[in-house]
């Protein structure tokens, strides 16, 4: 158990839980008040909410990738009365939270497992293919050597001469073993390069499939952020007239203010009922623009 205090404030942290509260006196000494209790997985998922609600995707993605809600690792490092003091305590129970570092939503994709997988997957694929062209090429420059081995063997030599025949079987041994070669650049080629590369194209469809939905998930998401915005600045607007229309009809009934006649009354009351059937009316445009903002998200 770790605990810090700041004024009359104490926070107190173990390997799973935060505590803190306040404390005050009494007749028979200190007592605990506004006390809490968090699971440490709450209170890191409570700031990461809290950057996510605030438009922070610097700091929501820090938070997504190392479990920390940060963005600035080398100084919560080295300063890190930064924090608050149940978070000093996280770190100091977790100090492997802060070893990575972020570059922000690319880093993050390039740090990731499926971005890495992909390189993996294209740099083998790049090494087997020129595996399968090295061994190509070895195979035609080998036969290459032996036929020029075999034709002067077979044109300048003498037939009866231990020492030709010798060079002969050279020769022949030469385009056996260029015939080897020429064979597992083919096999390389057909059961290793083309599945790969096979596999690969399947892969960056799906992918690109994918990223498109999502793409197309995150711009109707923001649309939806941007009708719900107009919609609550339209219903703070609508609701301050009603507000008004209402003050001024309450002062007419009260007596206060100046004297209206029946048809400015009239008017007023006709006024009034319009604005508190625009309120109503905004305030549920507003309601379902949130509905469907916390749907799309």
């Amino acid at each position: 158990m770790m605990a810090e205090r700041v004024g009359s404030k104490y926070y107190f942290s173990d390997e799973s839980h935060v505590y803190g509260g306040s404390l005050g006196s009494s007749t028979v000494g200190f007592s605990m008040r506004r006390s809490f209790s968090l699971p440490r997985w709450m209170d890191t998922m409570g700031a990461h909410l809290h950057a996510y609600n605030q438009g922070d995707s610097h700091r929501f993605y820090f938070f997504y990738y190392t479990g920390f809600p940060n963005t600035e690792t080398s100084k919560v490092i080295s300063q890190p009365t930064l924090l608050s003091p149940y978070k000093q305590a996280a770190v100091a129970a977790h100090p492997q939270l802060l070893k990575g570092k972020l570059l922000g939503l690319n880093g993050l994709l390039q740090r990731g497992r499926i971005r890495g997988r992909a390189l993996i997957h294209k740099e083998l694929l790049l090494i087997l293919q020129e595996r399968s062209d090295a061994e190509a090429a070895y195979a035609k420059s080998l036969s290459k050597l032996s036929g020029r081995l075999l034709r002067a063997t077979r044109d300048h030599g003498q037939a009866s001469s231990s020492v030709n025949n010798a060079w002969h079987f050279i020769g022949e041994d030469m385009e056996t073993t260029a015939e080897v070669h020429r064979s597992l650049a083919s096999v390389l080629s057909e059961e290793c390069v083309k599945p790969l590369k096979s596999f690969a194209e399947a892969q960056h469809r799906s992918r690109k499939s994918l990223e498109s939905s999502v793409d197309k998930r995150a711009r109707a998401h923001g649309d939806s952020r941007n009708y719900e915005a107009k919609a609550k600045s339209k219903s703070y607007s609508v609701c301050r007239d009603n507000e008004r229309v209402q003050d001024v009809a309450l002062d007419c009934k009260l007596g206060r203010g100046k004297n209206l006649s029946e048809k400015e009354l009239s008017k007023l009351h006709l006024k009034r009922k319009k604005a508190e059937e625009a309120t109503r009316k905004c305030d549920a445009e507003y309601y379902t623009s949130c509905l469907k903002a916390e749907r799309s998200r």
